[in-house]
């Protein structure tokens, strides 16, 4: 199993697991903040395009992670995955009817099968309609257990069930959003300020921390920053934060995620 970001941040996220199964390429798309011809563009970079795509998972209903998902998912006819809250809207249309695009409703706390990988909704704290993160966990056949990745971005707090539900990962891409310092003197509203750094806003480099220390990350194979705040953050300051409480050679090996490039493929490895 191997992953990779198409792009991160309040402009648009979105990321690419890739997997074998029995023989074959399969290919999943992890948020879509982006418009149909950028999203081409991006997946073509990758030597990829929308029809290699085996579903679309959308962790919330902000525009820079649900983007132009649903017409995609139409269009294609790539099947798109996403908790009932995320899509309420379109789900409970007064036309009625069923959804033009082919629809799985995720339930927070379940597990799902897609080609042999697992992929499993946690329900996290953020300033959404339903909003799940997820851990994608592949293989444990012959006795191995299987490799675990971990998705965690956009959330205002690590609750207690988010740090029970994160330990035990070979890799994780997770959010540092913001340098309270950065944002507090920032141009923000003082009520754009108060969601960002509240309970049900997004984690601070400084909150990161405290949660990557919380689920032993020290020693995973592979961690990624991302959605980094353009305005509100800085790579020097994630990496400063992060080496002061998990080490040198934690940030040393820490993977920062752009909003451009995203970050390329990085391969699963068991700790």
């Amino acid at each position: 199993m191997r992953f990779c970001s198409l792009g991160s941040g309040s402009a648009g996220n979105a990321m690419l697991l890739h997997w074998l199964h029995e023989g074959r390429d399969r290919h999943l798309l992890l948020d879509c903040g982006f418009s149909e011809r950028e999203l081409a563009h991006r997946l073509a970079n990758r030597g990829l395009s929308i029809a290699s795509l085996d579903a679309i998972l959308i962790t919330h209903e902000h525009g820079d992670h649900l983007g132009k998902a649903p017409s995609i998912s139409s269009k294609h006819q790539v099947p798109l995955w996403s908790s009932f809250g995320t899509l309420r809207p379109l789900l409970q249309s007064p036309l009625g009817g069923e959804p033009s695009f082919p629809y799985r409703r995720l339930q927070p706390g379940a597990c799902y099968a897609l080609h042999g990988l697992t992929v499993e909704a946690v329900a996290v704290p953020h300033d959404a309609s339903e909003p799940v993160q997820f851990i994608f966990s592949l293989g444990g056949e012959s006795c191995m257990r299987p490799l675990r990745l971990g998705v965690l971005t956009d959330l205002g707090h690590a609750s207690r069930h988010v740090i029970e539900r994160y330990k035990h990962l070979d890799a994780l891409v997770v959010e540092t959003n913001h340098d309270v310092d950065m944002l507090e003197l920032s141009s923000y509203p003082a009520a754009l300020k108060k969601r960002v750094g509240g309970d049900w806003g997004h984690l601070s480099n400084l909150q990161s921390a405290k949660l990557l220390t919380a689920i032993d990350a020290e020693t995973m194979p592979c961690v990624v920053a991302a959605h980094l705040s353009r305005q509100n953050n800085h790579p020097d300051r994630v990496r400063s934060t992060l080496h002061q409480h998990l080490g040198q050679s934690f940030s040393e090996r820490l993977i920062i995620a752009e909003q451009d490039d995203g970050f390329d493929w990085q391969i699963v490895k068991r700790r």
